[in-house]
């Protein structure tokens, strides 16, 4: 049994989407695809304080709990941005479209290294999110 390179595989009417490494998913892929819609693990801001109210510590929890992150920048394991383009690039047809999402701190970089690998920048878009993302100061409600 041929074990597939991602771990989840829906299809929505004439759309599909993988989930799963993009190093193993991209080039298993039957034909090149029509648009690339990422979200990719990237470096947080790291820094920051937990205050200290009443003799207890007030941090973040979930995720960003104290005993889960040090506070360091990095929750998962990251692909630096320079080895993200390429192979996405090489996995859509041509004139296909990318969406790249980063945070304020990374948009330069995103967008260098796409551009770099071939992709033309059209737009910076805002998605606002609604609620602001939980971090040690600064709270974001966008991403870019």
């Amino acid at each position: 049994m041929v074990v597939p390179p991602w771990t989840r595989k829906e299809v929505i009417g004439d759309c599909t989407l993988y989930q799963g490494d993009m190093r193993q998913v991209l080039p298993a892929l039957d034909e090149r695809a029509h648009l690339c819609v990422t979200d990719a693990p990237y470096r947080l801001t790291s820094g920051g304080k937990a205050k200290t109210i009443d003799g207890q510590r007030q941090g973040m929890g979930g995720k960003l709990g104290g005993d889960k992150y040090d506070n360091k920048g990095a929750l998962m394991q990251l692909l630096p941005w320079s080895e993200m383009p390429t192979p996405i690039f090489a996995a859509l047809k041509d004139n296909a479209d990318a969406y790249v999402m980063a945070n304020s701190s990374h948009v330069a970089e995103a967008q260098l290294s796409f551009v770099t690998a071939g992709f033309k920048h059209h737009e910076l878009l805002t998605w606002r999110k609604g609620s602001a993302t939980r971090q040690p100061f600064y709270m974001r409600d966008q991403e870019f």
